[in-house]
């Protein structure tokens, strides 16, 4: 397992042409790739890319520096098979998520960010590459990766569930890269989100 760069983490998720391997990265410091927004029709490739990204970041890295959440809201037929393993890399497997639980994970995913920013204030770093950089491997902070398939199912609701959801979700995704926290939404169709404006809530991501 490579420890990863502090700043930041990158996996292959295809190649180029003339073979040229093609990767996605998060988490530098004063760069946008903090989050990622993918959308396509069934059978487009949505769902062999979030496989690439969850096995490419398992296996590339240890647990101490990498851990996804998996939430699934398509009756939980994708991200099953993960659950069949036990895979340190993986926080949380939610398959055929309710909105209730994905809410919990949001939930406990903002608390997260609150206690990352509390522990960095008390030994004086600035984000999650200058912490890691100053404690030893053992005391590192993961970070956590949190993949939404299927996330208009998030939203169908319209109701004070998906509104707390949404202002989590933003919250998340403005101020989440800061201490190592990163979001991944799949869907086919942004347009069907109830309630939510994907240019004007995620433009931050």
């Amino acid at each position: 397992w490579f420890m990863g760069n502090p700043r930041g983490f990158s996996v292959p998720i295809g190649y180029h042409s003339f073979n040229a391997p093609m990767s996605i990265s998060f988490g530098a410091v004063n760069d946008t790739k903090q989050n990622v927004l993918i959308e396509g029709m069934p059978r487009s490739g949505k769902t062999n890319l979030l496989h690439n990204i969850i096995l490419g970041g398992l296996l590339n890295y240890n647990p101490q520096y990498l851990r996804f959440y998996l939430i699934d809201f398509k009756d939980g037929v994708e991200f099953r098979e993960y659950a069949d393993y036990y895979l340190p890399g993986i926080k949380v497997i939610a398959v055929d998520a309710q909105r209730e639980f994905a809410l919990n994970i949001l939930e406990e995913l903002v608390e997260e960010m609150t206690r990352r920013n509390n522990e960095f204030g008390r030994v004086g770093a600035k984000d999650i590459e200058s912490y890691n950089r100053s404690v030893g491997v053992s005391d590192m902070m993961p970070r956590l990766v949190l993949i939404f398939d299927e996330i208009t199912a998030l939203f169908s609701g319209n109701d004070n569930i998906s509104e707390a959801c949404l202002d989590h979700l933003i919250s998340i995704q403005t101020k989440g890269g800061n201490v190592g926290i990163h979001t991944i939404l799949a869907t086919q169709d942004y347009n069907q989100c109830s309630g939510v404006d994907v240019e004007r809530d995620f433009s931050l991501a």
